[in-house]
């Protein structure tokens, strides 16, 4: 990623983690296994993909954010684990094969995204995980 960060959009509700270590903490703690396909909702700039693509198959990352989609394609050209997707991830075509679900995702957004994953073809409805405060 370049040296000038996109800014956050409070529009977007958008909320970006800074902390290497608190991301590979987080993804630590994280049920991922290494033949896994991550589903991960609003990566952002980036940082948990790094640590989910360190541990698992494949990444398929989706960023509604024009701007940072753009940055995060150029920032994951050369790892083939990662795609990133420019989606809305309600409208987004989820996976017809199983797949987990992580991600820091926008807090105005939460309901309707917890929603859409229950209802979800391989939900096994699970648990949901808060950040530390």
């Amino acid at each position: 990623m370049s040296k000038h960060r996109t800014p956050r959009r409070a529009d977007l509700s958008q909320h970006f983690l800074r902390s290497r270590s608190l991301a590979a903490s987080l993804i630590a703690q994280a049920p991922v296994k290494r033949n896994d396909l991550v589903v991960e909702i609003g990566p952002g700039r980036g940082i948990l993909t790094r640590e989910l693509a360190r541990r698992c198959r494949e990444v398929v990352a989706v960023e509604f954010d024009g701007a940072l989609s753009e940055a995060l394609r150029a920032r994951f050209l050369s790892d083939n684990r990662v795609t990133i997707v420019r989606s809305d991830f309600l409208c987004f075509r989820l996976p017809d094969v199983p797949y987990k679900v992580l991600g820091n995702i926008p807090f105005n957004r939460t309901a309707a995204i917890v929603r859409r994953l229950v209802r979800g073809r391989f939900s096994t409805a699970g648990r949901l995980a808060r950040d530390p405060a």
